[in-house]
């Protein structure tokens, strides 16, 4: 007796399933046997870091050494052979400023008050000298007065004689007369002219100009003062030039001693993001201007060098995306190719923490970068893991895509089951052939097939 088609229908539905799913498992299992074919593996790789050299500014003996992080020193260093002439001789230097500046400081106040006392002499002799002058000019003027009474007393007698010698009464020439009467107007020019010369040499006095031998005492007085004000300028000129000096002076002290302490000196730090990798020089060694104290590395900067062959390039494109595992690792990393360097005989491995594993034919480097957010599980030794050998696969992308497409395929299919499951009826006759070897529901044949 043939089935019926809701029976058929019954019968294909799990069979469709169950090799749905044995496609998916299939796939997972070649792809984990056969690993060449589905993705690219490389087990020469290694965690590797740029290291930075900590050097020594000074020469001498290392008295203390630490490894770890740079919240304190790694290294001192103390030189006990400092050169100490330069600081000496400007301590020398700064010392016989300080004495000449003492000394101007000390004769300033005795200058001021020497050129006080002869000004103050000054003046009270050049007073003395307008009063004086000030008498001339006045004894000048009655003699002026004096030359003018004569005169005219002189003249009406000269006019009666001239009157006498013409009635041939008095003696004498008319010419006699006329010259006695030109003598007394010579003399009242002079006495004019001595009042002049007594008002012009008041008003010299009074602006402090000194005229005659009679006041040489007060021009050699006043050629005193000039001096004493041109000393006191220069001493305060000097003073200052010496305060600046000196100053000058205290800074270069202050730098030199700075420097010897420098010198003297030398704590070697890195920052606190730094690991010390290798300390190169130990307690008690002796070390020179230049030379390495020891190596440092940053975990940021820390990534995965492996080895793949040439064949293989064409997967490894800038930022690909690959796996990094490690048995020292709770979990794999993801990490990005960053650049590829093919295999040259340059030493590529000077500047970093260990050297890159050895290269044969037709093979290149690949640097990769772990993912920032990896770092907390790179560092879990507290070294970056530097030196750890690692596997890195990358995978290729076809079977990525397939492999998603397949499970969304599945479960779309295991949707649809349920669907056409959920509306079928039930079957009239249980006791059918087709029935009895089901050997169970719908509903459990299809969990059968998922399964």
């Amino acid at each position: 007796m043939s089935a019926s088609p809701g029976k058929s229908q019954f019968s294909l539905i799990p069979r469709v399933v169950s090799y749905a799913f044995l496609v998916v498992l299939s796939t997972v299992l070649i792809s984990a046997a056969f690993p060449p074919i589905f993705s690219s593996r490389s087990a020469r790789a290694v965690v590797n870091a740029p290291v930075t050299a900590l050097s020594t500014p000074i020469s001498g003996r290392i008295t203390y050494t630490e490894t770890g992080h740079g919240a304190a020193p790694l290294a001192i260093v103390e030189n006990q052979r400092v050169d100490r002439t330069t600081l000496i001789n400007l301590r020398v230097e700064f010392a016989r400023l300080e004495r000449d500046l003492a000394l101007n400081q000390a004769l300033l106040p005795d200058l001021r008050g020497r050129l006080s006392d002869l000004e103050d002499e000054l003046a009270a002799q050049r007073q003395a000298d307008i009063v004086r002058s000030a008498n001339d000019l006045k004894h000048a003027r009655e003699r002026l007065s004096l030359a003018r009474f004569a005169a005219v007393n002189q003249k009406i007698r000269a006019a009666r004689k001239l009157e006498l010698h013409a009635k041939g009464i008095h003696p004498g020439t008319a010419e006699e007369i006329r010259n006695d009467i030109g003598l007394h107007d010579t003399r009242i020019r002079l006495a004019e002219v001595d009042v002049e010369i007594a008002d012009t040499n008041l008003q010299y006095t009074k602006d402090g100009i000194f005229v005659g031998e009679d006041r040489q005492s007060l021009k050699t007085l006043q050629a005193e003062i000039r001096a004493r004000k041109a000393e006191l300028a220069q001493r305060t000129v000097e003073t200052e030039h010496l305060a600046g000096r000196i100053a000058d002076l205290r800074d270069l002290i202050e730098a030199e001693q700075e420097r010897m302490e420098l010198l003297r000196q030398a704590r070697i730090t890195a920052d606190r993001s730094a690991i010390v990798h290798k300390t190169i020089a130990g307690h008690g060694s002796q070390v020179h201007a230049g030379d390495a104290v020891a190596e440092v590395l940053r975990c940021e900067d820390a990534f995965v060098v492996a080895i793949f062959s040439e064949r293989q390039a064409h997967q490894l494109l800038l930022d690909a995306e690959v796996v990094i595992e490690s048995s020292r690792w709770s979990a794999s990393l993801k990490g990005t190719v960053s650049r590829l360097v093919p295999r040259t005989t340059t030493r590529l491995d000077r500047d970093y923490a260990v050297p890159f594993p050895p290269t044969e034919r037709r093979e290149l480097y690949a640097f990769i970068r772990p993912d920032p957010s990896e770092l907390p599980t790179l560092n879990a030794d507290g070294s970056c893991s530097v030196g750890t050998w690692v596997n890195v696969v990358t995978r290729r992308e076809w079977v990525d895509k397939t492999r998603s497409y397949m499970e969304a395929g599945a479960v779309s299919l295991i949707r649809t089951t349920r669907r056409i499951l959920a509306e079928i009826p039930s079957l009239p006759d249980a006791g059918s052939p087709d029935v009895a070897r089901s050997s169970g529901s719908p509903a459990d044949h299809v969990a059968a097939g998922m399964n």
